[in-house]
């Protein structure tokens, strides 16, 4: 799992981490040859997935050989305050830079059509091969109808003794219903070799 950390809002938005709190992931394929496959996998206290580059053993398959016309990867979140998390920085109008967290406290459902990464529009998996499938989130996607000055309108809260630019369902609610809008959207999974 990684994050798109491009900055957003003119650049006054950036993305440092995050995470994702998983109670379910599966993948469902179909192959040019032989069956098709299916995989999932449960996790009763929820599986904390942090966003960077490294690989989660809990979401290793073996995904048999074939070449697949569609590899389909489906998660859900869990509900509550840790469902999604996102830490940036936020540098308003006035050159103050303050933390930015943004907390998704509902359950989700994401599905995305896996991709290939040399862009065949088959993903080939060859036997003695481990494939790797970076599934990327798009904050800046997100967060792409808040305009700077509705940023530099939200109310700033203090967390630890920070100032800082706090994103809940009950602090500055009107940016989160915009966010929470487009979680869903704006999707990748790439497999590659």
């Amino acid at each position: 799992m990684e994050m798109n950390q491009t900055a957003a809002a003119s650049g006054n938005l950036t993305f440092a981490s995050g995470s994702l709190t998983l109670v379910d992931f599966s993948i469902a394929g179909t192959r040019e040859e032989g069956d098709p496959i299916s995989f999932s996998k449960t996790f009763g206290a929820g599986l904390t997935v942090p966003f960077s580059s490294s690989t989660i053993g809990d979401l290793d398959y073996d995904i048999p050989q074939g070449v697949y016309t569609s590899l389909e990867i489906e998660f859900n979140t869990s509900s509550g305050s840790n469902s999604l998390v996102v830490l940036g920085s936020y540098t308003n109008s006035s050159a103050q830079t303050f933390p930015l967290r943004f907390e998704f406290w509902s359950s989700e459902s994401f599905a995305i059509e896996g991709e290939d990464g040399s862009g065949t529009g088959k993903i080939s998996i060859e036997k003695n091969t481990n494939p790797i499938s970076a599934i990327q989130l798009d904050p800046n996607y997100w967060f792409q109808p808040i305009s700077i000055a509705a940023l530099d309108g939200a109310s700033i809260v203090n967390i630890s003794g920070t100032p800082t630019l706090l994103i809940t369902e009950n602090d500055n609610e009107s940016i989160y219903d915009l966010i929470a809008d487009r979680i869903d959207q704006s999707l990748e999974a790439t497999f590659s070799l």
